[in-house]
């Protein structure tokens, strides 16, 4: 049908063979700009004191456009779990996608990603601690934690809100390889979407490859283009 009305088929074949196919992946992302201030939580030694008496601090979105931080009690050594670590936050990421739109009440009540253990029965509806990105180092361990000499004091990422004391299960947390900064852990979430992202455009060696957009993802899809690059 198309042949009959005149489409070109033989110049789209020209085309293509002479200029070369240009795969195009596009990531609408908005990040949200705060100026930085202060300086990173440094990972020292860990604090041997009990935490009986202290808090710890949360990030609760509210209302639209509305945070508070709240303050809780810490979690006491009797209340961690045999199989359980607490971890202390150093650098926390902020997510500009999901995020943003919990921010500004851009959702539908619904169960969060129930790929995330940690969210798995919690709800999207205000008041609600959120963000997904946490690197902290490990301060306590529960008696069952096999690896707890190894894995106290240690830089782990997990999939955490934004919050100083999380205490959560020792399979929810990932160590961080030595010699990689909690500011470039954090990100791992965003690299994985962004090697997922040429993993499904799949380019091919000697095609090329326009990114539409330089904000956080895109800036990462063309990280991972150019490592794979001959010469980049």
């Amino acid at each position: 049908r198309l042949v009959g009305a005149g489409a070109d088929y033989a110049g789209w074949f020209r085309r293509l063979r002479d200029e070369g196919p240009a795969l195009v992946v596009h990531n609408e992302d908005v990040l949200l700009r705060l100026p930085r201030t202060g300086g990173v939580a440094g990972v020292g030694a860990v604090d041997d004191e009990a935490a009986d008496g202290a808090t710890a601090k949360d990030l609760l979105f509210v209302a639209p456009r509305t945070v508070q931080v709240v303050e809780r009690p810490r979690a006491k050594d009797g209340e961690i779990g045999d199989r359980q670590v607490e971890v202390e936050s150093v650098v926390s990421l902020i997510s500009s996608g999901t995020e943003l739109k919990v921010f500004q009440g851009l959702f539908d009540e619904a169960a969060l990603d129930v790929n995330i253990q940690d969210m798995a029965d919690k709800t999207m509806a205000y008041p609600l601690a959120f963000g997904y990105c946490t690197v902290g180092r490990i301060t306590r361990c529960g008696h069952a934690v096999a690896d707890a000499d190894a894995l106290t004091g240690t830089l782990v990422f997990a999939f955490l809100p934004h919050g100083t004391h999380h205490v959560v299960d020792r399979d929810a947390v990932t160590p961080v390889p030595d010699g990689v900064a909690p500011e470039d852990a954090v990100f791992l979430p965003s690299v994985e979407t962004a090697l997922s992202l040429v993993h499904d455009a799949a380019p091919r060696a000697g095609e090329r490859v326009g990114v539409f957009g330089q904000g956080l993802v895109g800036l990462l899809v063309t990280a991972v283009l150019a490592a794979g690059a001959p010469g980049a």
